[in-house]
């Protein structure tokens, strides 16, 4: 069974001969590469982000093994998956990412490359009413938005985040009662907002959404 660091030196091979002179050309350590490489530290997903792009292979390609393997040229269509939140929601995962590596999608969608986007985007389903109000940018059940973990959350992004132990698509709204923290809010104020949270926490949990890619039928 092929892992993680079996991929990545598959990848790597098509442009290097050995981890040595892929790490010496990009400059990365060449120590921490070549444990990644032979599997003795498995790579963060920043690092992973980093390989997918150098070695132009799909981050979700190198991390499971699924999907397409080649990332698009510009110009061209590309190829990402899609995600259910609702069977998101009956894991054990504290992580997105640990969530995303357990998770088979529920399809794929083809979408413009647009350059905009890191090749690690993808799509997921919503699957509640916490994004709809009285406006026209409520999200739907069945709505399908595209996520980039590669974008930086800030306040008043829309987000897929943990929001009480799953993932739910939110707003960050500032908290006007505790200084330098940020609340998950639903636009339906039917439901709660989380508790106060650090940017920070969302960088480390969060992913921003890039775009609505379609409504639901």
């Amino acid at each position: 069974m092929k892992t993680i660091s079996s991929r990545l030196k598959e990848a790597r091979r098509e442009h290097f001969a050995t981890g040595v002179e892929a790490a010496k050309h990009y400059g990365w350590n060449r120590h921490t590469y070549r444990s990644n490489e032979n599997g003795q530290r498995p790579p963060s997903r920043k690092a992973l982000i980093k390989y997918a792009r150098a070695f132009g292979v799909t981050l979700e390609w190198l991390m499971t093994g699924r999907g397409p393997r080649r990332a698009t040229k510009s110009g061209q269509l590309r190829q990402v998956p899609i995600y259910n939140l609702d069977d998101m929601g009956d894991t054990k995962q504290t992580t997105l990412r640990a969530l995303l590596l357990e998770k088979e999608p529920m399809g794929y969608a083809m979408i413009p490359d647009d350059p905009s986007l890191s090749a690690d985007a993808f799509g997921v389903e919503i699957f509640d009413f916490g994004m709809v109000d009285d406006t026209r940018e409520s999200l739907y059940p069945g709505d399908v938005l595209i996520v980039d973990p590669a974008l930086t959350p800030s306040a008043g992004d829309t987000v897929l985040a943990q929001v009480g132990g799953r993932p739910l698509v939110r707003k960050v709204r500032e908290d006007t009662e505790t200084p330098e923290t940020v609340r998950l809010a639903a636009r339906n104020l039917d439901f709660r907002p989380s508790a106060p949270i650090s940017l920070d926490d969302i960088l480390a949990t969060g992913y921003s959404v890039s775009r609505l890619l379609r409504r639901r039928p």
